[in-house]
């Protein structure tokens, strides 16, 4: 979501979110690879565990950086409604009160 009122966060917030799910791919990559290897072995050794580790722990931290850059987005909506809210509202209340019979 782009913002005009916050074009700095708005592009904070694509970044985040376009370099967590590269990271979050990147570790289920390697996931699957050091899994793949360990397992044509028959077994897994320290190495291919260390790999296994290593992509979900990168996994992890990629879903934790789209979450942010999505807060953001969810923080740019809240000041919208609210916003538009507030207009709403000082508009109702400049109109003249209804004629009674």
């Amino acid at each position: 979501m782009k913002n005009p009122r916050f074009p700095l966060l708005s592009s904070l917030s694509k970044f985040w979110r376009i370099v967590g799910w590269l990271v979050t791919v990147l570790g289920l990559i390697i996931m699957v690879l050091f899994l793949m290897f360990g397992l044509m072995e028959g077994h897994l050794r320290q190495q291919e565990l260390l790999g296994v580790m290593v992509g979900g722990i990168l996994f992890i931290v990629g879903l934790g950086q789209v979450a942010l850059g999505e807060i953001v987005g969810v923080f740019f909506a809240i000041e919208s409604n609210t916003r538009r809210t507030a207009d709403l509202l000082a508009a109702e209340s400049q109109e003249p009160p209804p004629a009674g019979d």
